[in-house]
């Protein structure tokens, strides 16, 4: 085991490093990589982005990790002394596994999602913790006398001037808000975007009365981007300059193509029966409250389903006539669907222009803000 030791810190640095860069990527709101790891509300990479913990204050966290790797890479490479190096790795590691377990209590507790690249990092601390414990000591003259205090000072220099390059390269935000070049760029895909043409009859929606911004939402009740979505839309509107400049519409997508009044039963939670229950909501007035309800319960099933829309509603739902009552309205957006070309959901139009996925909530309020200093509607 010895003898690999010093090869196993480097690989599993070199990891860390990877991930912590990926995790950059993540924090400049590439799309693909928070799809790749945003599974459910629990396993959700966009949540745990987009709570307070990514930053301590201006700087995201992903960015110093990618530096602790590269510190650690640079100080094997550039130093020759091997207790040097197993000192610096115990103490490094320490302090990381502490940060760790930090925040994956953080996750746990406050944000209650986890993040699969973070948790990757978390697990890299601990075993290496583990692995060079032994060579902890308080005394750190092997580190600090002449030559040792140089390859540090070189590992340091190094690994900032490349965390840097890699802030540069990601467009990583240096804060919550997103850099001037990350906002513009979403602009400039916005303006370049064509102009979509949607229904907007008898579809439930809140917010101001003039909008200067409207954001239409085809969202599926099982979808987790969509409910992060939703979330974060609904604390967004609960400013009063953004409620009365923007009208969030919800369109209801049924992953089921195949629901028919037919052959519909509640004999199993089948996206029809929420579906055909929305649509019932939307008749009676009663969307949002179903809508926030359905959002915020677990683990829903049909007899779930069915006890919240009759709570909303005060009374028995009339289920014997429900699908047959709402085809139509079902069958209405299906048809918006086929022809707009929507296949995956949260799908997102705002003022016609279409964006796929649940994107980070400071992205999308930059873009809301251009809209309404910039355009009239």
């Amino acid at each position: 085991m010895e003898r690999y030791r010093m090869k196993l810190l480097f690989i599993l640095a070199l990891t860390g490093a990877v991930l912590s860069f990926i995790l950059l990527l993540i924090d400049a709101g590439n799309q693909t990589l928070l799809n790749t790891c945003s599974a459910n509300d629990v396993i959700n990479c966009a949540k745990v982005a987009q709570s307070k913990w990514s930053h301590i204050g201006p700087v995201p966290v992903a960015l110093l990790g990618f530096f602790f790797y590269l510190f650690i890479l640079f100080y094997i490479v550039l130093s020759d002394n091997k207790e040097a190096i197993y000192l610096a790795a115990s103490w490094l590691f320490l302090l990381g596994s502490l940060m760790s377990v930090f925040l994956f209590l953080v996750s746990w507790f406050d944000i209650k999602a986890f993040c699969l690249y973070c948790s990757a990092t978390y697990l890299i601390n601990w075993v290496l913790f583990f692995l060079f414990s032994k060579y902890f000591k308080f005394n750190l003259s092997k580190i600090f006398n002449k030559s040792g205090l140089k390859a540090l000072v070189f590992a340091l220099v190094l690994s900032i001037g490349l965390s840097g390059v890699a802030l540069w390269a990601t467009g990583s935000s240096s804060s919550s808000a997103g850099t001037t070049s990350q906002k513009d760029g979403f602009i400039v895909e916005y303006q370049q975007l064509p102009e979509n043409r949607i229904n907007k009859i008898w579809t439930p929606f809140y917010g101001g009365q003039n909008p200067k911004v409207e954001i239409i939402t085809y969202s599926s009740f099982f979808c987790s981007h969509c409910k992060i979505f939703s979330e974060d839309l609904e604390k967004l509107m609960s400013d009063p300059k953004y409620f009365e400049n923007i009208r969030v519409y919800y369109k209801i997508y049924s992953s089921s193509k195949s629901c028919d009044p037919n052959t519909f039963t509640l004999a199993n939670p089948s996206p029809c029966i929420i579906s055909y229950l929305g649509f019932e909501m939307i008749r009676k007035g009663l969307f949002w409250e179903f809508e926030k309800k359905v959002r915020e319960t677990p683990n829903l099933s049909a007899e779930i389903i069915k006890k919240i829309a009759e709570e909303i509603n005060k009374g028995p739902i009339d289920y014997k006539n429900l699908a047959a009552n709402n085809q139509k309205y079902f069958n209405m957006v299906e048809q918006e669907i086929k022809l707009l070309g929507v296949e995956a959901t949260p799908t997102w139009y705002i003022n016609g222009k279409r964006f796929v996925g649940a994107y980070p909530m400071p992205q999308v309020k930059q873009l809301i803000d251009y809209i309404i200093e910039n355009e009239k509607k």
